[in-house]
Protein backbone atom coordinates (compact mmCIF):
# COMPACT_ATOMS: atom_id res chain seq x y z
CA UNK A 1 0.00 0.00 0.00
CA UNK A 2 2.70 2.46 0.70
CA UNK A 3 4.48 2.08 -2.77
CA UNK A 4 0.69 3.16 -4.47
CA UNK A 5 1.18 6.51 -2.53
CA UNK A 6 2.55 9.88 -3.94
CA UNK A 7 6.03 11.20 -3.15
CA UNK A 8 5.65 14.48 -1.39
CA UNK A 9 5.65 17.42 -3.58
CA UNK A 10 8.70 18.13 -2.45
CA UNK A 11 10.40 15.08 -3.40
CA UNK A 12 8.72 14.53 -7.09
CA UNK A 13 11.30 16.58 -8.29
CA UNK A 14 14.68 15.85 -6.48
CA UNK A 15 15.44 12.40 -8.97
CA UNK A 16 15.10 14.66 -12.03
CA UNK A 17 17.10 17.38 -10.29
CA UNK A 18 19.66 15.47 -9.18
CA UNK A 19 20.25 13.92 -12.50
CA UNK A 20 20.08 17.21 -14.36
CA UNK A 21 22.53 19.23 -12.54
CA UNK A 22 25.57 17.33 -12.95
CA UNK A 23 24.35 16.95 -17.05
CA UNK A 24 24.33 21.24 -16.58
CA UNK A 25 27.28 21.65 -15.17
CA UNK A 26 29.28 19.41 -17.07
CA UNK A 27 27.87 20.84 -20.35
CA UNK A 28 28.63 24.58 -19.08
CA UNK A 29 32.51 23.27 -18.13
CA UNK A 30 32.54 21.49 -21.06
CA UNK A 31 31.46 24.93 -23.39
CA UNK A 32 33.75 26.74 -21.34
CA UNK A 33 36.76 24.14 -22.41
CA UNK A 34 35.92 24.13 -25.83
CA UNK A 35 35.58 28.02 -26.09
CA UNK A 36 31.79 27.52 -27.70
CA UNK A 37 28.66 29.20 -26.83
CA UNK A 38 27.05 27.81 -23.65
CA UNK A 39 23.07 29.84 -23.70
CA UNK A 40 21.33 26.44 -23.47
CA UNK A 41 23.32 24.75 -20.84
CA UNK A 42 22.83 28.02 -18.94
CA UNK A 43 18.78 28.40 -18.93
CA UNK A 44 18.65 24.52 -17.84
CA UNK A 45 21.05 25.56 -14.57
CA UNK A 46 19.13 28.51 -14.00
CA UNK A 47 15.91 25.92 -14.84
CA UNK A 48 17.48 23.38 -12.00
CA UNK A 49 18.62 26.28 -9.35
CA UNK A 50 16.26 29.15 -9.75
CA UNK A 51 17.78 30.98 -7.12
CA UNK A 52 20.84 30.87 -8.84
CA UNK A 53 22.16 34.71 -9.70
CA UNK A 54 22.97 35.15 -13.32
CA UNK A 55 24.58 38.28 -14.30
CA UNK A 56 23.45 39.73 -17.23
CA UNK A 57 27.25 39.71 -18.34
CA UNK A 58 27.52 36.26 -18.26
CA UNK A 59 24.39 35.89 -20.22
CA UNK A 60 25.46 37.84 -22.63
CA UNK A 61 29.27 35.64 -22.60
CA UNK A 62 26.91 32.76 -22.71
CA UNK A 63 25.81 33.91 -26.23
CA UNK A 64 29.42 33.91 -27.79
CA UNK A 65 31.35 31.81 -25.55
CA UNK A 66 34.99 32.27 -24.46
CA UNK A 67 38.54 32.11 -24.77
CA UNK A 68 39.58 28.31 -24.28
CA UNK A 69 41.72 28.52 -20.78
CA UNK A 70 44.65 27.59 -22.57
CA UNK A 71 44.19 30.81 -24.60
CA UNK A 72 43.98 32.52 -21.82
CA UNK A 73 46.72 31.57 -20.23
CA UNK A 74 48.89 31.86 -23.81
CA UNK A 75 47.30 35.39 -24.67
CA UNK A 76 48.16 36.34 -20.93
CA UNK A 77 51.78 35.80 -21.42
CA UNK A 78 52.25 37.62 -24.82
CA UNK A 79 50.56 40.10 -23.62
CA UNK A 80 52.64 40.30 -20.21
CA UNK A 81 55.57 42.31 -21.21
CA UNK A 82 53.12 44.90 -22.34
CA UNK A 83 51.56 44.89 -19.47
CA UNK A 84 55.05 45.32 -17.50
CA UNK A 85 56.00 48.07 -20.36
CA UNK A 86 52.83 49.68 -18.89
CA UNK A 87 53.86 49.65 -15.16
CA UNK A 88 54.10 53.28 -14.16
CA UNK A 89 56.89 54.46 -12.59
CA UNK A 90 57.51 55.86 -9.09
CA UNK A 91 57.79 60.10 -8.99
CA UNK A 92 59.48 59.92 -5.94
CA UNK A 93 62.15 57.72 -7.60
CA UNK A 94 65.69 58.66 -8.52
CA UNK A 95 66.71 59.26 -12.12
CA UNK A 96 68.53 56.25 -10.94
CA UNK A 97 65.65 54.38 -10.45
CA UNK A 98 63.18 55.58 -12.93
CA UNK A 99 66.05 54.17 -15.41
CA UNK A 100 65.64 50.65 -13.93
CA UNK A 101 62.62 50.63 -13.90
CA UNK A 102 61.95 51.41 -17.48
CA UNK A 103 64.89 49.04 -18.37
CA UNK A 104 62.82 46.25 -16.29
CA UNK A 105 59.85 47.29 -18.37
CA UNK A 106 61.76 46.57 -21.78
CA UNK A 107 63.03 43.57 -21.09
CA UNK A 108 60.21 41.99 -19.41
CA UNK A 109 62.03 41.55 -16.21
CA UNK A 110 59.68 40.27 -13.05
CA UNK A 111 59.83 38.50 -10.13
CA UNK A 112 58.51 35.03 -10.05
CA UNK A 113 57.94 35.01 -5.70
CA UNK A 114 55.69 37.50 -4.33
CA UNK A 115 58.14 37.83 -0.77
CA UNK A 116 59.38 41.18 -0.69
CA UNK A 117 57.73 43.27 -3.71
CA UNK A 118 56.41 46.33 -4.00
CA UNK A 119 51.94 46.15 -4.54
CA UNK A 120 52.71 46.45 -8.29
CA UNK A 121 55.05 43.61 -8.46
CA UNK A 122 53.26 41.60 -6.11
CA UNK A 123 49.92 42.12 -8.44
CA UNK A 124 51.90 41.09 -11.12
CA UNK A 125 53.11 37.82 -9.76
CA UNK A 126 49.52 36.85 -8.37
CA UNK A 127 47.77 37.16 -11.55
CA UNK A 128 50.49 35.65 -12.99
CA UNK A 129 49.95 32.83 -10.88
CA UNK A 130 47.06 32.68 -10.90
CA UNK A 131 46.51 32.00 -14.54
CA UNK A 132 49.03 29.73 -15.01
CA UNK A 133 46.89 27.36 -12.32
CA UNK A 134 43.86 28.57 -14.10
CA UNK A 135 42.17 30.44 -11.29
CA UNK A 136 40.67 33.25 -13.36
CA UNK A 137 38.65 34.59 -10.55
CA UNK A 138 41.37 35.22 -8.88
CA UNK A 139 43.53 36.81 -11.88
CA UNK A 140 40.70 39.11 -12.30
CA UNK A 141 40.78 40.56 -9.02
CA UNK A 142 44.27 40.58 -9.02
CA UNK A 143 43.97 42.83 -12.46
CA UNK A 144 41.49 44.55 -11.45
CA UNK A 145 43.83 46.07 -8.86
CA UNK A 146 46.49 46.88 -10.94
CA UNK A 147 47.10 50.65 -13.15
CA UNK A 148 44.76 51.13 -15.53
CA UNK A 149 47.82 51.51 -18.00
CA UNK A 150 48.42 48.20 -17.38
CA UNK A 151 44.98 46.70 -17.45
CA UNK A 152 44.68 48.46 -20.75
CA UNK A 153 48.03 46.48 -22.04
CA UNK A 154 45.73 43.22 -22.09
CA UNK A 155 43.00 44.49 -24.15
CA UNK A 156 40.26 42.67 -24.19
CA UNK A 157 41.89 39.57 -22.74
CA UNK A 158 41.33 41.57 -19.27
CA UNK A 159 37.30 40.85 -20.06
CA UNK A 160 37.94 37.30 -21.22
CA UNK A 161 39.70 36.75 -17.75
CA UNK A 162 37.35 38.47 -15.93
CA UNK A 163 34.05 37.08 -17.44
CA UNK A 164 36.13 33.14 -17.42
CA UNK A 165 36.68 33.76 -13.56
CA UNK A 166 32.63 35.29 -13.34
CA UNK A 167 31.66 31.89 -14.62
CA UNK A 168 34.06 29.81 -12.29
CA UNK A 169 32.20 31.45 -9.62
CA UNK A 170 28.83 30.78 -10.85
CA UNK A 171 29.52 27.11 -11.12
CA UNK A 172 31.01 27.29 -7.65
CA UNK A 173 27.69 29.11 -5.90
CA UNK A 174 25.64 26.50 -8.31
CA UNK A 175 27.67 23.72 -6.84
CA UNK A 176 27.34 24.89 -3.59
CA UNK A 177 23.32 25.51 -3.87
CA UNK A 178 22.95 22.12 -5.49
CA UNK A 179 24.40 20.83 -2.08
CA UNK A 180 22.69 22.93 0.23
CA UNK A 181 19.39 22.27 -1.81
CA UNK A 182 20.25 18.11 -1.90
CA UNK A 183 21.19 18.03 2.29
CA UNK A 184 17.81 20.12 3.01
CA UNK A 185 15.98 17.86 0.97
CA UNK A 186 17.10 15.05 2.73
CA UNK A 187 17.00 16.45 5.87
CA UNK A 188 13.31 16.63 5.26
CA UNK A 189 12.66 12.76 4.62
Amino acid sequence: KFAALPPPPDRQNIAPMILQLPLALIGIQSALDQGRPFTGELQSLKLILPNLKITENVAITAKSGLLRPDQLVAGFERRLPAMLGARPVNPKAGWQQALLERLKSLIALRPSEPGGLDKIDTLIVNAENAVKRRDFAAAANEIAQMPAPMQAALGKLGQQIADMGAMQKLLDEARRQALVQTQTTGANQ
